[in-house]
């Protein structure tokens, strides 16, 4: 802290500060501390990289509790609640770190419904999709999100167990919604898939979250490459303890038939018994839903989640 003139000697030391000084906020000041007691240390004086995201907004997921039945029913639930429809990727944090009996059984051999959902615009253009990632990686609801699990509710028009968005489809856009179509989403759809393929998948880099195929606010470095081994050795090791993992087919892609008109769906995933595919064909109002609902109870330091991922890694 730059202090224009002090007064005194020894503990009874009045510090007199400029102007610009006094109206700096608690975190500039405690920064212009820091950097006065490295230059005092001999250490270079680093500036810390700026950041756009309010800690805040940046929830950390408590209490969880497995909801089954029809997802018309049970979305508006957990979202009028003021609670989180859990990401896949919440899902594969907790499979890749379940190691007592209970936690596998509970994340591993289990499917669930998610939050990532796929909008179809079969009426124009059978190839024409959106993936829409509702939460970006620190649990924050986007406005497109909001507005089409909204759509999810018991009074629903169903398209075999779709939700008809006719004359909404087009106006879905903004932060977490990427257009595609449905022949880029893996090399091969409708079957298991090699390591590799599953690796190169754009729905798997999408909702597993990789830097180079979603927005910074979205990106969990780290999280695509470790989910998929995870998944190839864990099934090997159970499933197929004999067989090559290289041979293995595992994490298909699947897509629901052509419809008359846009509808929307929210992915589910597999259990590892399954090969855990990612499948967008769910039926929204039927009772087998299986939903995971996230309860927003404390708050945390931008970055933590993917500071842990890192040193995880290395």
């Amino acid at each position: 802290m730059n202090t224009r003139n002090i007064m005194g000697s020894g503990k009874s030391r009045i510090k007199i500060l400029p102007l610009e000084d006094v109206l700096m906020t608690p975190e500039q000041i405690e920064e212009e501390r820091i950097k006065e007691a490295e230059k005092r240390a001999g250490k270079p004086t680093t500036s810390p990289k700026s950041s756009n995201v309010n800690p805040t907004n940046v929830i950390v997921p408590g209490k969880y509790e497995i909801y089954s039945g029809r997802n018309v029913d049970k979305v508006p639930e957990i979202l009028d609640a003021g609670k989180i429809i859990a990401p896949f990727f919440y899902i594969a944090d907790k499979r890749i770190n379940a190691k007592s009996e209970k936690d596998i059984e509970t994340w591993a051999d289990k499917w669930f419904d998610v939050s990532d959902l796929i909008l179809y615009n079969d009426k124009n253009n059978a190839e024409d999709i959106k993936i829409v990632l509702a939460y970006d990686a620190k649990y924050n609801l986007t406005s497109a999100g909001e507005s089409c699990l909204k759509l999810i509710h018991p009074h629903s028009t169903l398209i075999s167990g779709g939700i008809d968005i006719s004359g909404e489809y087009s106006s879905v856009s903004g932060d977490g919604v990427i257009p595609a179509t449905k022949s880029e989403l893996a090399e091969e759809l409708e079957t298991g898939l090699a390591k590799t393929k599953t690796k190169n998948s754009k729905l798997w880099r999408q909702i597993l979250r990789h830097p180079d195929e979603v927005g910074a606010e979205f990106a969990i470095p780290g999280l695509h490459e470790e989910y998929i081994n995870w998944v190839y050795s864990a099934y090997g090791s159970r499933f197929a303890k004999e067989q090559n993992i290289d041979e293995l087919k595992l994490m298909g892609v699947y897509l629901a038939s052509p419809q008359n008109v846009p509808h929307l769906r929210a992915w589910f995933v597999g259990r590892l018994g399954d090969w855990s595919g990612a499948d967008g064909r769910g039926n929204l109002g039927v009772a087998l839903g299986a939903s995971l609902e996230l309860a927003p109870e404390a708050l945390s330091a931008p970055g933590k989640r993917e500071e842990n991922r890192r040193e995880k890694l290395t």
